[in-house]
C-alpha cells in the first residue's frame, strides 16, 4: 500500500508512511461526508457521469424479511 501510494503521489516511502499511519486518525468520515465527496465528484464530471455502487453480503442484511427483499 505505502509503496503504491508513494508511486502514485509522487511522495518518498517514508513521507508515505507516515501519511498512511496517520490516516486513521486525521481522516474522519460519515455518511454526510461521503454524500458530500461523491456530490462534488459528480459535479466535477458533468450532467451524464453516473457512479455505480455495489453492495456485497446484501443477504446478511435482508436475512428472513421478505420486505427488505421487496425493496
Amino acid at each position: 500500500m505505502i509503496a503504491g501510494l508513494s508511486a502514485a503521489l509522487g511522495m518518498s516511502v517514508e513521507s508515505a508512511g507516515k501519511w498512511f499511519d496517520n490516516a486513521a486518525e486525521t481522516y474522519k468520515i460519515n455518511m454526510e461526508g461521503f454524500a458530500g465527496i461523491v456530490r462534488d465528484y459528480l459535479d466535477s464530471k458533468g450532467p451524464g457521469h453516473r457512479v455505480v455502487f455495489l453492495a456485497d453480503e446484501v443477504g446478511q442484511f435482508i436475512g428472513k424479511t421478505a420486505q427488505l427483499m421487496q425493496n
